[in-house]
């Protein structure tokens, strides 16, 4: 029988410092250069490996998040699962247990690449030592990966607080605009989105009789140059336009004489000096469908405009005309937007289709259709409207497709369109009332799992000689393995 040993490994070559490679999912030939130094040892030993590392940095994103993850196998490849590894690292210091997998995140948090560049440019020299114990022979390989940051979850105790999170999260102080809507009301907002997506700003909710501390506390944070205020007064009073006034140089109203008028004015202002080739349209009495096709306007750069189940109003046609616009999606099927009234923005613009589905979650997932590129993933609830209202403008920040889900279920069709979509980062809009912590869990699993961005093709195994270090021609990433006595 083997007996049980204490094994330690320092891998030398500052785990920041293989941040800053240039990386590429299945790259095999980094521009770098390895250098190992007295691998070996007896058996049973302590075992050090060193590792010097030359780096040129190809300038990622410095926000990034990566991570060093480590693989712990046996003589037969097969996860020391449960395996407890003691490490220390750049005065940081934990205990890892090995997953299903066999692998362990060392250390357990993200880095970026500032990070990184702060601690090479100390020239100290970063060592990672783990150790465990464990029977047989040892093998110990490595690969970076882009790490996806804790599933996020924005809002605040109320619509007006969750818009607000929403805007914190993805502006920083100093904005050109903001757009500013009722909350009370779906109309007016819907527009809104994805005009203040197309200028760079977020979209705050108000009452409409008064301006909430909590959009207050955000416009100061964010000190605009501009605000823009969606809805008549009806909508929004004028005692809330008088109190924005302190917040930004400029404030001012877009109106018309209803929903589809304000829609149609919002779409001309944000984009009559460069026109736009398409539109979304949808039913503007009924939020459903809209609100999918607000957030996917917001991502693609486009305005929403609005439309009865049975007719084009004039405002609408309108835009359409003045705005040049050659293609149409339409949201919701016959139901919303009849045959007829389809027929009829077709022929105006010369091209449109139909995104639907059988219910309004179905429709978000046929309006979510970027498959496969490994964007991020915002979902809300659909059985009210308030926090989705924001999605447009964030989901464009974010890069991110849009899908709605039931407050306490995925629906069978978004489960679906998820997965097609493999999304690597999930942000949920509203609150576990909202939207139920099972559901977010369930999206999440659906995602994309770490993504190795950089393996080497060599391992250096520790034979059983003293002093020697034999590269081999493939194993997933650099590494070594060590002999059982």
């Amino acid at each position: 029988m083997r007996a049980s040993r204490r094994q330690r490994f320092n891998l030398m070559a500052a785990v920041a410092a293989l941040l800053a490679v240039p990386l590429s999912a299945g790259a095999t030939t980094p521009p770098a250069t390895w250098t190992y130094d007295d691998p070996a040892a007896e058996a049973g030993s302590e075992t050090t490996l060193t590792v010097t590392l030359q780096v040129e940095d190809d300038g990622l994103d410095p926000n990034r998040p990566l991570g060093y993850r480590h693989f712990l196998l046996g003589a037969d490849s097969t996860p020391l699962t449960g395996l407890e590894v003691d490490w220390e690292w750049n005065g940081e210091s934990g205990t890892a247990v090995v997953d299903d997998d066999g692998a362990i995140l060392v250390p357990d948090r993200s880095f970026r690449l500032t990070e990184a560049a702060a601690l090479l440019s100390s020239g100290d020299e970063q060592t990672l030592t783990m150790t465990f114990e464990d029977e047989g022979d040892v093998f110990v390989f490595s690969d970076l990966v882009e790490l996806d940051p804790v599933t996020r979850r924005l809002f605040g105790s109320n619509r007006y607080a969750t818009a607000a999170a929403a805007s914190a999260a993805t502006h920083e102080p100093g904005v050109d605009v903001v757009y500013v809507a009722s909350g009370a009301a779906f109309a007016d907002a819907l527009s809104a989105g994805p005009a203040a997506a197309h200028r760079g700003g977020p979209l705050l909710l108000t009452q409409p009789d008064a301006l909430p501390e909590v959009t207050r506390r955000e416009l100061r944070r964010l000190r605009p140059d501009e605000i823009v205020l969606v809805g008549g007064t009806s909508a929004v009073s004028e005692r809330v336009e008088l109190d924005l006034n302190p917040y930004a140089s400029e404030v001012r109203r877009i109106s018309g004489i209803d929903r589809f008028d304000t829609a149609a004015r919002v779409a001309r202002d944000g984009w009559l000096e460069t026109g736009t080739e398409s539109v979304y349209v949808a039913n503007g009495r009924s939020f459903a469908d809209a609100l999918g096709a607000a957030a996917a306007a917001g991502v693609r750069d486009v305005p929403i405009l609005l439309v009865e189940v049975d007719s084009i109003p004039n405002s609408t046609k309108v835009s359409l005309d003045v705005l040049e616009v050659e293609s149409i999606t339409v949201a919701g099927g016959p139901a919303a937007v009849n045959e007829l009234t389809y027929a009829s923005l077709r022929s105006r613009v010369g091209s449109a289709n139909r995104r639907f589905g059988p219910d309004r979650y179905a429709t978000s997932a046929a309006l979510a259709d970027r498959p496969g590129d490994g964007r991020a993933l915002v979902i809300a609830t659909g059985s009210n409207f308030p926090d989705a209202l924001t999605a447009g403008p964030l989901s464009a920040m974010l890069n991110a497709d849009f899908l709605l889900v039931r407050s306490d279920e995925v629906p069978e069709s978004v489960a679906e369109r998820a997965t097609e979509l493999a999304p690597r980062r999930l942000t949920v809009l509203g609150g576990p009332g909202a939207v139920a912590q099972s559901v977010a869990d369930q999206i999440d699993d659906l995602r994309t799992p770490m993504t190795p961005l950089y393996r080497d093709p060599l391992v250096c195994e520790k034979d059983s000689e003293p002093d020697t270090c034999d590269p081999g021609t493939k194993v997933i990433s650099v590494g070594m393995a060590v002999p059982a006595p």
